[in-house]
């Protein structure tokens, strides 16, 4: 579903990634691990084309993608509005039956009549990812999508991200939380300085030991799980 061929990308004159070559399946929960100015944020961005590359190319296979950054764009209206104004923008019928499913889907029905942005933060990231998975897509990219989260909502959210996944929608997403992506992952990207370390599958990247891998990657590996 994503080919990053030698994606590079250049902000302020500072090399936020550079020669990015990953490659991304159709199914599953990707998670995008890595120290704090890893580059996480930023890929997320390309991918979902908020970002341009300075060099290299991004093939997507689809183009019904969903972008929820870790500070939640809100408008300054009801919820419910934020939910239906996308999908009238998007010339999607019946979208008051929908945005009420997906204030439903989300366990955020008694949320529709508040001003988003008078909700709290983890309020209002439930309010995103409901106007995310309200549009239907096949590709959804999560920035952080916990981080303002106490954790029962958390638990949530994890619960909402593994039922999309088995519907089929591909879920690409950031996390400093290592538990999280334990939990979560099906696959694992560790990006250090903007340069990709290593994309392998959740197991073997918690059993770094039995990676075939440099033994300087190893430890990387290693250092990073441990004090993370």
């Amino acid at each position: 579903m994503i080919e990053c061929h030698d994606l590079s990308v250049t902000l302020d004159q500072t090399t936020c990634l550079e020669s990015i070559n990953l490659s991304m399946s159709s199914t599953g929960i990707t998670t995008i691990v890595g120290p704090n100015g890893a580059g996480k944020s930023v890929l997320l961005k390309t991918l979902a084309g908020l970002q341009a590359p300075s060099s290299g190319s991004i093939t997507l296979s689809v183009k019904e993608v969903g972008w929820v950054p870790q500070s939640p764009v809100l408008l300054d209206r009801s919820v419910y509005d934020n939910l239906v104004l996308p999908l009238n923008l998007n010339g999607i019928t019946d979208a008051q039956n929908l945005a009420q499913a997906a204030l439903d889907w989300a366990n955020i029905h008694t949320l529709g009549h508040s001003y988003a942005l008078r909700l709290s933060l983890g309020q209002q990231q439930l309010v995103a990812l409901a106007r995310a998975w309200a549009l239907k897509p096949k590709l959804l990219l999560l920035d952080e999508p916990c981080a303002s989260l106490d954790p029962q909502r958390q638990q949530h959210v994890e619960n909402l991200l593994r039922e999309l996944s088995q519907q089929g929608c591909k879920i690409v997403m950031s996390s400093h939380l290592l538990s999280q992506a334990e939990r979560l992952a099906d696959d694992v990207v560790f990006l250090d300085d903007g340069r990709l370390v290593i994309h392998t599958s959740q197991a073997a990247f918690f059993d770094a030991q039995s990676l075939q891998v440099q033994p300087t990657i190893r430890e990387r590996i290693e250092a990073f799980i441990r004090y993370a």
